[in-house]
């Protein structure tokens, strides 16, 4: 019967896919749906993981990250929530200012929208370490923090405070003083009211000398007088070595490396090492000095700002305050 016969007679049937049944043709016919269903499975796999690997992502960056950031410390009214009218903020800065003056002792106010998750406590601590109210050797600062949307209220006192404005009293103060304003609507004299209680509070702690934080000089005259070097060796190191490399970059180079150890010796009194590696430096910021040129205009707002150069006189905290809601 020949070899088809063979096979049926000894229970065996040619399969179906086998070249003597369809041809090849048929192989390729039925691979195609195969090649189409795996390729999409291997992109749903591919989108899976994708997807996953975010998620996994997204969870690993740490809260910090995500977290509030300090505003930037503009003067002693710093209302980021805009709960003061312009001429509010300025009668409050100009009585604080005044009272550091005679004291010593600074008090910052922020107001901020909202926390955004942050807890409130440890927000303040934040800012109260970042903006450094009170003198370093007395940490004699006060900050009140306004949250205008969650309706919260944070005094937080300086460790040379602690003993006198205690968080029993600035507890008193959020309850009794500026929580009932602060519901009428009244907030400018909510903080008024809650500043002359803190300052019944700590009056004869400490006596003044008549410089402010608006005056750039409470507690942070040497870092000025850094910043002021600073500032002069930038602006000739720039200025020469620029004219220099527009001749030639290598001559540029070597200004640079004059002039760099130069106002280190001059202005800082380095060491033989420290000089070393600013003719090295000078050499290679030197041959490009050209390029760099627009620096010596940006960099007086950088380093003095505008405005008095106010900041904090590198006072303390360590969480003493109290903290309430209206």
């Amino acid at each position: 019967m020949g070899e088809a016969g063979d096979s049926v007679r000894y229970g065996k049937l040619p399969h179906p896919l086998t070249p003597s049944h369809k041809g090849r043709g048929a192989i390729r016919q039925l691979q195609i749906p195969n090649r189409i269903l795996l390729s999409h499975f291997e992109g749903l796999t591919m989108k899976t993981g994708l997807l996953l690997f975010l998620l996994v992502l997204f969870l690993a960056i740490p809260t910090g990250c995500l977290a509030l950031e300090v505003p930037a410390l503009k003067g002693y009214v710093n209302d980021y929530a805009g709960m003061l009218t312009t001429d509010e903020a300025d009668r409050i800065s100009h009585d604080l200012q005044a009272y550091e003056s005679s004291t010593s002792n600074q008090i910052f106010i922020l107001t901020i929208p909202a926390l955004e998750g942050e807890v409130l406590e440890q927000f303040s601590i934040k800012v109260a370490d970042a903006w450094k109210a009170g003198r370093k050797a007395r940490d004699n600062g006060v900050l009140l923090i306004l949250v205008k949307d969650e309706r919260k209220i944070r005094i937080e006192v300086g460790r040379g405070l602690e003993g006198v404005l205690t968080d029993l009293t600035s507890g008193r103060i959020i309850r009794e003083d500026m929580g009932p304003l602060l519901r009428e609507g009244k907030n400018a004299a909510a903080l008024e009211a809650a500043i002359a209680k803190i300052k019944l509070a700590i009056s004869g702690e400490y006596r003044g000398d008549g410089s402010t934080a608006a005056s750039g000089s409470a507690g942070s005259s040497g870092s000025e007088n850094l910043k002021i070097k600073l500032l002069m060796a930038c602006i000739l190191f720039l200025a020469i070595a620029g004219i220099a490399s527009c001749v030639h970059f290598l001559l540029g180079g070597a200004a640079g490396a004059i002039i760099a150890p130069l106002c280190g010796f001059l202005l800082f009194h380095v060491g033989a090492a420290t000089l070393v590696m600013l003719v090295i430096a000078g050499f290679m910021v030197g041959t490009i000095a050209r390029h760099l040129g627009y620096i010596a205009l940006n960099i007086g707002g950088s380093f003095l700002g505008g405005g008095g150069g106010f900041s904090g006189g590198g006072g303390g905290f360590s969480g003493g305050g109290a903290s309430g809601d209206w």
